[in-house]
């Protein structure tokens, strides 16, 4: 006859078999959120990179990180914005390197930057550089003896603005905002960055001001990391924006805030 106390202790058996079934699916569910690396960056004080709709952010630069992200799931890895206070270039460069955040997307290539931070070989888009001018003043601007200019300091376009008058004067200023307000208020003759962000004028101006054809030269904008990321992450990340070329994601959101006629996607 078989003994009660072997029943009893073979339900407890199964008791604690089915348990530790159960923590172990628990653990397999949960790791993976647990274990995910988050790198964290801020948005840049630039439209149409970073815009704010209202309370949330949105933009071109943004629609790339939640792309991004939805590639780096299966990775791992998310992107995440340590505050979403707008600050500038040069205040996202110092972050990057002292390691405050440890990503950002859509940084202008220079050797000297370089040194300092990693960038992300393959291309995010590239950008003519551009002047614009009021429409009115088209004609007239090179009469003037002086012409002056607009641009936005820190960034890498404003270290060498081709020269478009025989006299000329560069006014930089911390944002675009402030250079937008200096071509209104006509303190500048004419705007010089990248036509992500001036041709993006152009068209909310919808007649306002027009560019200059004065120059063709592109200018290409990456995704950056701090030097405290390794390269195997980067690499993960570089392979994430390839998916994204290659199912025309960043063509189709640079559709979206119909810029196509001065943005072209990856390295063109």
């Amino acid at each position: 006859m078989i003994r009660a106390d072997y029943f009893q202790n073979a339900r407890r058996f199964f008791q604690l078999m089915s348990f530790i079934v159960f923590l172990i699916l628990l653990l397999s569910i949960s790791i993976p959120a647990f274990g995910a690396m988050v790198l964290y960056t801020y948005p840049q004080d630039v439209s149409p990179k970073y815009i704010f709709v209202g309370k949330e952010l949105s933009g071109l630069c943004h629609d790339i990180l939640v792309e991004l992200n939805k590639e780096l799931q299966s990775q791992g890895i998310e992107i995440r914005y340590k505050a979403k206070d707008l600050k500038s270039i040069e205040e996202i460069r110092k972050a990057l390197e002292n390691n405050e955040i440890q990503i950002f997307i859509g940084h202008g290539h220079s050797a000297e930057v370089e040194k300092k931070i990693n960038f992300v070989k393959l291309p995010l888009y590239a950008s003519k550089q551009m002047f614009i001018v009021e429409a009115n003043t088209k004609d007239k601007i090179f009469e003037k003896a002086v012409v002056k200019i607009g641009a936005i300091a820190g960034t890498i376009p404003s270290q060498n603005i081709p020269q478009i008058s025989r006299k000329q004067e560069v006014v930089f200023y911390k944002n675009l905002d402030e250079l937008y307000k200096a071509l209104e208020k006509k303190e500048i003759d004419a705007a010089y960055a990248i036509g992500l962000t001036l041709g993006y004028l152009v068209n909310q101006a919808k007649g306002k001001y027009i560019p200059l054809n004065l120059t063709d030269s592109k200018f290409y904008h990456y995704i950056v990391l701090s030097k405290n990321v390794s390269q195997q992450i980067v690499l993960k990340i570089e392979n994430a924006l390839r998916n994204l070329h290659s199912k025309g994601i960043i063509e189709r959101l640079i559709k979206k805030y119909n810029l196509q006629q001065y943005v072209l996607p990856g390295n063109v």
